[in-house]
């Protein structure tokens, strides 16, 4: 706790100048989303005061568990490359265990090696096999936005190493397509419309058509010198941060999973978020499956904590 709240908490009047400054920063920007608006508790969920010493307030107590997992990226990001190489991995053996649990009909492979010894590549990072093929693959980008970045008029110029990643990450999957038709991956074999999504851990590019544009356009330009990359594996690639990936599986089957990947490739869906697109394929409301986890698997301080009073 006391490691912790220093990270979580911010006194009240630290408080109010952030969020001021936020807002003075939004009311300058030209184009603003209201429905999207900076929030300092977001980043500091606790508030405490200098006259009431050891007294602690949390107007949202739900996001106090979001900036404890998902939001120890930003304490990550400030620590050795270690750190974020272990996130990074963890990150990919979520993805990999969340298909796996939902969707057992598939077989969900990790990152395979091939090439030569001169030029070595390797596969994305989760590959999903189904009736001996691998139908879908996915590359993990385990980066988050800025809190800055998240509402800036120019996300793309405020994060621009950010979207440069997700960039690089559609050129690899192109890549991956070519080497797979031309033959030059053959471990498994490979449907020739395999769908190709980019998994992160923020809504890059959700209800955002620019911003699609514009990673795909640099996407293009990191490809423009290698013509063995044609049109054809050039296909749309689709964007979903990982919640949402989860929350496609827990209402999906198998065969309604790679349904809903198929129609987030039409362009009529472009800029839909894919929990949505799923909910236009279906005519009732979907059941929700169960979480397939218990939190202490992957918060090991959970059952340790369960009698703090957070009344």
């Amino acid at each position: 706790m006391k490691r912790a709240l220093p990270l979580l908490s911010v006194d009240i009047e630290n408080l109010r100048a952030r969020t001021r400054t936020m807002i003075e920063k939004a009311g300058q920007t030209k184009d603003l989303r209201v429905s999207y608006l900076p929030s300092s508790i977001r980043e500091f969920p606790v508030i405490s005061a200098s006259h009431l010493p050891g007294k602690y307030h949390a107007p949202l107590p739900q996001l106090i568990i979001f900036r404890a997992t998902s939001g120890l990226y930003y304490d990550l990001r400030r620590g050795p490359q270690r750190l974020l190489d272990e996130a990074n991995r963890r990150f990919e053996e979520y993805a990999r265990k969340i298909i796996n649990a939902r969707l057992p009909r598939f077989e969900v492979l990790k990152e395979q090696a091939y090439g030569t010894k001169k030029l070595p590549r390797k596969t994305p990072d989760v590959m999903i096999r189904d009736s001996g093929r691998i139908v879908a693959v996915i590359e993990c980008k385990a980066t988050k936005l800025t809190f800055d970045a998240q509402y800036a008029e120019d996300p793309a110029n405020e994060a621009k190493s950010g979207y440069e990643q997700i960039a690089n990450g559609i050129a690899q999957l192109w890549r991956f397509f070519s080497h797979a038709r031309r033959g030059i991956y053959t471990t498994e074999a490979v449907d020739p419309d395999a769908h190709g999504v980019l998994l992160s851990m923020d809504a890059w590019m959700q209800m955002s058509r620019n911003l699609q544009t514009h990673v795909f356009g640099r996407a293009e330009e990191l490809v423009a010198n290698e013509p063995d990359v044609i049109t054809a594996d050039k296909r749309r690639i689709i964007f979903a941060p990982v919640e949402e990936l989860d929350d496609v599986l827990a209402i999906s089957d198998e065969d309604e999973f790679l349904a809903t990947l198929q129609a987030a490739r039409d362009q009529k869906f472009n800029g839909w978020m894919l929990k949505n697109i799923r909910q236009q394929l279906s005519e009732t409301v979907p059941v929700r499956k169960p979480y397939p986890f218990h939190p202490k698997e992957f918060l090991p301080w959970w059952d340790r904590n369960n009698k703090l009073d957070c009344g």
